[in-house]
Formats: structure tokens, C-alpha cells, sequence
């Protein structure tokens, strides 16, 4: 593993250099769902063995790559969460959107007749009165 340029794949969407191959997928030219990443990491792994030293900055570069590969795949084959529209969010029907409006309509009353409550409650005062000396 001495050149970095050594470490190319075979793959029926691509052949050449992995960090072409790479660039390719990051750039979106090459779909990810295409790329086996099992068989690029057994040849990567086959070349290891064969060279006599590891070139740490290529295995590390490379395991990076294939977690962002993994985690691109992975992205692309979850299913999406639906994206709700305002009629989702109403209901779906008039109907239930007149009978929300009502409903904070009658919030905003309960409100505005809390806060005179509080306000008509703030102008009391606690006696500070005990009971006499006597007792």
C-alpha cells in the first residue's frame, strides 16, 4: 500500500481509482445504491494483506469514505417520512377547521378573562394582622 493510487476497483458502474470512484458518488455522478461496498472493502482489505506495511493515512482515508458511503446507502433505502400539507394539519376537512377555530376562539376568551381575574386578584393585600397580644 505504498501509492494511493494503487487501490483501484472493478465494480460493472465503474473501473478505475477508489478515490475517483469516490468523488463520483460525493458529486452524485455515480448512484451509491450501485456500488457494492462489501466487495470494494474485501479487495481493499486483499490488497492489505498483500502489501508488506500499512499506509495508515490511506486505511484511515478509506474507512471514512465507506461510512460515508454506508451512511449515504443506508439514507437512500430508509423510507422518506411523508411531508404533511396544511390540509394534514388542519384535518382535511372544513369542518374540523371551523370547529378549531372555535375552539381558540373560546381559549382566547378563557384567556383574556384569567388575566382580569389575576389582575383584579393583585390588588388584594394579605392583612398582616395578628391575633392580639393577649393571646
Amino acid at each position: 500500500m505504498s501509492e494511493r493510487a494503487d487501490f483501484a476497483v472493478e465494480l460493472p458502474v465503474f473501473t478505475g481509482p477508489f478515490r475517483a470512484l469516490a468523488e463520483l458518488i460525493l458529486d452524485h455522478k455515480v448512484d451509491v445504491c450501485d456500488v457494492s461496498v462489501a466487495s470494494v472493502t474485501e479487495r481493499f482489505l486483499a490488497r492489505a494483506k498483500e502489501a508488506k506495511a500499512w499506509n495508515l493515512e490511506e486505511a484511515t482515508w478509506f474507512l471514512a469514505i465507506c461510512a460515508v458511503l454506508l451512511e449515504l446507502k443506508v439514507g437512500r433505502l430508509m423510507p422518506k417520512p411523508e411531508e404533511l400539507r396544511d390540509e394534514d394539519l388542519l384535518g382535511g376537512s372544513p369542518d374540523v377547521a371551523y370547529a378549531r377555530s372555535l375552539e381558540l376562539a373560546a381559549f382566547r376568551r378563557i384567556a383574556a378573562e384569567l388575566t382580569r381575574m389575576f389582575e383584579e386578584g393583585a390588588r388584594y393585600h394579605n392583612r398582616e394582622a395578628g391575633p392580639p397580644p393577649e393571646f
